[in-house]
């Protein structure tokens, strides 16, 4: 394709249908995936390493990885023999790859069928689950694409579909450095058959960002649907938490300076 393909802002919750919005969002990680070369697995392993020293599941465990992406963290649980992961994302392409990627995961410890993966909205999976899950993830600033009314929604949810005394892991932006750190960033990455133009922007009065992506080659210009992120600060995310009956138990220091890391455990009855 010639020229350049633009693309509708992603809305910030108002004003806009829900599964409109979703659609959206599915479209910009189809791009997304379909373009940007995968985190590197030393990064993956340190989160997991995290993960299994700061929780109390076992790797007989179920598991559930909201926002998935192409499965790299349930892979690494894989590989170390757990055997009952389930993945979901709204993107397609990242589905789709994490199916591929993962087909030899039998081999590596988690015992055959060891990892699934749907395509559709959180809600959807977290409303129709039969056996309940001991740990649910929410990796890579996730929960930060949704308002406050669906996080709300998405954790009553989960915690639902969480064993008493089972928890979620969540990873979301540092709200005390990620307003000013992410002011006005502009970079460029070489991949496959072109270059990919990153930038942020930030609105400080409403605690949101604004992501602008855009893949260029020698012949086309794909500009990526802009989205809105929210930067929601430890007040908000214990609200959140406790109004869904998954208290946030503490917070951490991401895997960067930007990011938090949020533990939540659903109430022993």
């Amino acid at each position: 394709m010639n020229g350049t393909q633009n693309h509708e802002p992603l809305s910030d919750g108002c004003g806009i249908e829900r599964d409109h919005r979703l659609a959206a969002i599915g479209t910009l990680f189809d791009l997304w995936f379909g373009y940007v070369p995968e985190e590197p697995a030393e990064n993956t392993r340190r989160d997991i390493d995290k993960i299994v020293a700061g929780s109390h599941a076992a790797p007989s465990d179920r598991v559930l990885d909201l926002g998935c992406g192409t499965g790299r963290h349930l892979r690494e649980l894989a590989l170390r023999g757990w055997s009952r992961l389930k993945g979901v994302d709204v993107s397609a392409v990242a589905i789709q790859k994490a199916r591929q990627m993962s087909h030899g995961c039998s081999v590596c410890g988690g015992g055959e069928g060891a990892i699934t993966f749907n395509c559709e909205p959180f809600e959807d999976t977290l409303k129709k689950v039969g056996e309940p899950y001991q740990m649910i993830l929410c990796m890579d600033m996730t929960l930060s694409l949704y308002p406050c009314d669906e996080i709300r929604r998405i954790l009553a949810l989960a915690a639902h579909a969480l064993l008493p005394g089972g928890s979620l892991v969540a990873e979301v932006w540092n709200w005390k450095t990620v307003l000013t750190s992410m002011e006005g960033i502009h970079r460029v990455f070489d991949i496959p058959a072109g270059k990919l133009h990153y930038r942020v922007q930030t609105d400080r009065a409403n605690r949101r960002l604004l992501f602008s992506h855009q893949f260029m080659t020698p012949r086309n210009s794909i500009a990526f649907p802009p989205q809105w992120q929210y930067v929601y600060d430890e007040t908000i995310w214990r609200s959140l938490a406790e109004s869904a009956e998954l208290p946030l138990e503490r917070c951490e220091a991401g895997s960067s300076d930007i990011s938090t890391w949020l533990w939540m455990r659903r109430n022993s009855p």
